[in-house]
């Protein structure tokens, strides 16, 4: 009897996740005074250039349809209609359950220090966002970076080698001097023998970021410590990945709309 041969990386059905949330609520989703536009330029370039580097993986936008007047919701639609990104999709959040039901998504940040201020409320719903939109649909390797990452492209071997030992790979660098191993929650893939650990990290992510009011970092570094490290006996300084950037941070027009509107 014949076996089916084994599946190359590039076979792999793959989903590369971004995320894009906006501090509060409109007031009126019919409103059309409020741009239609709610990411800057320079975001959605570097967006299009994630879905062309990785053009045989699904890269899914998600967004909360709830935070967005109808009129973003559509200028996002036609923007990821394009030719040019023809894999790269629009995905809503509010069409997750555990994301639609739970308290924590449905309040606003009103704080003026939300940039400076990382434990704010809208990094704390980012930090467990996240990683809920990668447990979604039925992915052979699932991947998620923060919209500034220029530098993933998924089946490449500096990704994919890592993944074949150990089913994970991190954002992070090593010490020049063969230290520490350091992490960044802003990027990282798994495939199946990882998705109860990132099923455990959300639960986790979710608890810590309710209760101790602290955005998810060290949920995340205890799991890598305590799971990764101490219980499966991963050496971690064969799972990071260095990401590198485009310089842009983060941007709302509702606290920001002078600054914001240059950049579009």
């Amino acid at each position: 009897m014949e076996t089916a041969p084994e599946k190359t990386a590039e076979d792999l059905k793959k989903a590369y996740n971004l995320l894009w949330l906006r501090l509060k609520f409109p007031t009126d989703k019919k409103n059309t005074k409020e741009p239609p536009q709610t990411i800057p330029n320079l975001t959605m370039e570097n967006m299009v250039g994630i879905a062309k580097r990785n053009p045989q993986v699904d890269v899914r936008l998600w967004i909360d349809s709830q935070r967005m007047t109808d009129a973003q919701i559509w200028w996002l639609e036609d923007e990821t209609r394009i030719p040019s990104s023809r894999n790269l999709s629009l995905c809503d959040l509010r069409t997750i359950f555990e994301y639609n039901e739970y308290p924590l998504y449905n309040l606003a940040d009103n704080s003026s220090n939300w940039r400076v201020d990382k434990h704010s409320l809208i990094w704390r719903q980012v930090d467990a966002a996240k990683i809920l939109t990668c447990l979604q649909g039925d992915y052979e390797q699932i991947f998620y970076s923060d919209l500034d990452i220029t530098n993933l492209v998924v089946n490449s071997k500096e990704v994919q080698n890592p993944l074949k030992k150990h089913g994970i790979v991190l954002s992070g660098w090593v010490d020049e001097k063969g230290g520490p191993t350091y992490y960044e929650n802003q990027l990282f893939g798994f495939d199946d023998r990882k998705r109860e650990f990132f099923k455990l990290l959300y639960y986790k992510t979710l608890k810590d970021v309710v209760t101790r009011l602290e955005n998810g970092y060290l949920s995340y570094l205890a799991l890598i410590n305590n799971e990764l490290k101490l219980k499966l006996g991963i050496d971690t300084r064969e799972i990071v990945f260095e990401p590198k950037y485009n310089g842009i941070c983060a941007y709302h027009p509702e606290q920001n709309y002078q600054f914001f509107s240059k950049h579009l």
